[in-house]
């Protein structure tokens, strides 16, 4: 049982694929035909029931016509049912084809309507294989110059060449092919065909090959290369018998009846012919009735006539079945019907795009007018609340001034106990040397009052190297002190070209002396990798500290919380390096604290956000050195973040070279 469920589903599948284009005979053997009607009596009612009716309609296409068509009724029925707009289109191609063979042109016109409304809201590609079955349909009732206007609208289709599948196309240059060949435009036929070829060869479509073989047969045979066309008509019925396809077959055993026929080869031609003509009626095919019955009338016509009377009273009643006036007169009331509906469409979308052009027009005019009489009222209440909008502006940017100025306090703060930690050295220094200098100058009037020369000489020397060592650590105090009231200042200052390094340095010295200060159990390993010969950068050296400072105190705190709850192996650690990358230089600060979580990484730079608990954040630190960075020097500021392992923040700067 597994292995026929198998079966079953092998054979679904390759069915459904192959119903990308127009709807043909599929070959079955009777076990698989029976596997699948087993497998559908117990199925659900689902679109795989649908498309396994469809499949097997196909497959009695050849042998009983009736049958299919009972299923492919049962499959569109279905599909309805479910809303499957794909199963009805599959379950409308194999009525069609159906209908179109037996000569029920009604229901197979009214099938390819209903197909094309369908194509049109949700498949358009397969309008194309509409069209196709629409010149099926006028080949049978052997009208060629419908028959190629259709496919030429399957040709013309927009979606033909880029978006239809290859069988379609290679099905739509067959059908083109065929149709060139029966109004006489060989030129135009052996074009087509080969296209189909090169479609067939490239995709391997066994079918497709058969059916070029025998279009092939058919121009050779008009050009009256008789050897040539059996040769053709021959290849195309071995691809039926190897498909298994025998409505092809009888079809081909008919096209070697006509040309062993028209080359006096009366018993090859009589052979075939009768093949065609019981094949025909097993699958009640009237179009090769008809056509065979006439080879073997005209056959016997001499030999024996009266086998050749009752062969074409054969042939009056296939063709009166096929071509009745009634028939075809129903036939073309359904496109009567169906033009007349789709002019009707056309004249409403006319009449309702010129309403709705009208109500727009007046829609818009009164609009206007209502505007306008807004406009004018409002007129004196806008200009109030503009100069409302002024003043706001006004208080909002005096504001931002002094948030922005209370966040430069806010880390001039921060620098203060690193700034009184580094300036306590040199005032030290300064203090000693002056209380040595101070003993030097009375040992030294001691010396000269006794007139001890060499002595006197010795402590004067001595007396101008502290002299010099207090001017030297009095100027770096004042450094100091001349970078606070930088940093205090509110205005940007000036460009200049500045070292990188040096400036990292200093700052993160500052700022480590000032966690110091704040925290004398803070500690925490700092690690430098600064770029040698790096390339100065044009920028404000003040502002750029600022935006270090940040970044280091960030970093700090990081460490600072994640030492509380950390191990005790844990090693905070602070690292600040710069390379340079072409024409712009990278200022790296890493640490491996808290991190920043997921969720707010997106904020960390918007102003007044903060993680730091009330009181110990203003939330304007990151969002100010964002602006210095972006704003101010035209460069980056980005930060990469894992929660829990630590962050790191780069600033890329362009150089004085760039």
């Amino acid at each position: 049982m597994k292995q026929s469920a198998c079966t079953i589903a092998t054979i679904l599948l390759l069915a459904i694929l192959s119903l990308k284009g127009i709807c043909q005979p599929l070959s079955g053997s009777q076990k698989e035909i029976d596997s699948l009607r087993l497998q559908l009596s117990t199925s659900p009612l689902d679109t795989n029931r649908a498309k396994g009716l469809v499949l097997l309609a196909r497959m009695h296409i050849t042998t009983k016509p009736s049958l299919a068509l009972n299923y492919a009724n049962e499959a569109l029925l279905l599909s309805k049912k479910l809303d499957y707009q794909y199963g009805s289109i599959i379950s409308l191609q194999a009525i069609i084809f159906v209908s179109a063979i037996t000569g029920q042109w009604q229901k197979a016109t009214e099938s390819v309507y209903r197909g094309l409304e369908i194509c049109e809201n949700y498949y358009p590609v397969y309008a194309i294989s509409f069209c196709d079955m629409f010149a099926l349909i006028y080949e049978k009732q052997n009208n060629n110059q419908k028959r190629l206007e259709w496919l030429l609208k399957a040709y013309h289709h927009p979606l033909f060449k880029t978006a239809s599948p290859s069988q379609f196309q290679g099905i739509t240059y067959y059908n083109l092919g065929e149709a060139y060949d029966a109004v006489n435009k060989l030129d135009s036929a052996q074009y087509c065909i080969q296209k189909a070829n090169q479609i067939a060869d490239k995709y391997n479509l066994i079918n497709l090959k058969g059916f070029t073989s025998r279009v092939s047969g058919r121009i050779a045979a008009r050009k009256h290369k008789y050897q040539e066309s059996l040769f053709f008509f021959h290849k195309s019925l071995n691809v039926a018998r190897q498909q298994n396809n025998y409505f092809f077959e009888v079809e081909d055993y008919l096209e070697l009846a006509e040309t062993f026929h028209k080359i006096n080869q009366a018993d090859s031609a009589i052979y075939y012919a009768e093949l065609a003509l019981k094949g025909s009626q097993k699958l009640n095919n009237n179009v090769v009735t008809a056509a065979a019955s006439k080879v073997l009338g005209e056959e016997f016509e001499i030999k024996k006539p009266e086998l050749s009377v009752g062969y074409f009273k054969n042939m009056i009643a296939a063709n009166d079945s096929l071509y009745n006036i009634e028939k075809l007169r129903q036939a073309q009331h359904v496109v009567d019907v169906e033009q007349q509906r789709i002019s009707d469409l056309k004249a409403a979308k006319i009449e309702y795009d010129h309403t709705i052009r009208q109500n727009t027009l007046f829609g818009i005019l009164s609009t206007l007018i209502i505007l306008s009489l807004v406009l004018i009222r409002n007129n004196s209440q806008k200009q109030k609340a503009n100069k409302l909008l002024e003043n706001t502006l006004t208080e909002l940017k005096q504001t931002q001034q002094q948030l922005i100025q209370k966040e430069k306090l806010a880390s001039l703060g921060e620098l203060t106990a690193g700034i009184a930690h580094e300036i306590q050295n040199p005032l030290n220094f300064v203090n000693n040397f002056s209380e040595v200098s101070t003993e030097l100058v009375s040992e030294l009037k001691e010396k000269a009052t006794a007139g001890h020369t060499e002595d006197v000489l010795a402590i004067a020397d001595e007396l101008a190297q502290n002299l010099q060592k207090i001017t030297h650590h009095g100027g770096r105090a004042s450094n100091i002190v001349k970078g606070m009231l930088e940093h205090s200042r509110t205005t940007t200052g000036e460009r200049q070209p500045t070292d990188l390094n040096a400036l990292a340095e200093e700052y993160l010295r500052l700022a480590y002396q000032g966690q110091r200060a704040k925290d004398k159990d803070f500690n925490t390993t700092l690690v430098t990798d600064f770029a040698p010969n790096l390339d100065k950068a044009n920028v404000v050296p003040q502002e750029i500290g600022r935006v270090l400072l940040n970044l280091f105190n960030n970093s700090f705190y990081a460490v600072q919380q994640k030492q509380k709850t950390a191990p005790a192996t844990y090693q905070p650690t602070v690292s600040v390096s710069t390379r340079q990358i072409d024409h712009h230089i990278e200022i790296r600060v890493e640490d491996n604290g808290t991190g920043i979580p997921d969720t707010v990484k997106d904020k960390i730079f918007q102003p007044f956000f903060t993680t730091k608990p009330t009181g110990e954040g203003t939330g304007l630190g990151l969002s100010l050195a964002y602006d210095i960075i972006t704003k101010g020097h035209g460069g980056t500021l980005t930060a990469e973040s894992t929660a829990g392992e630590g962050t790191r923040f780069t600033v890329k700067l362009p150089t004085t070279t760039n």
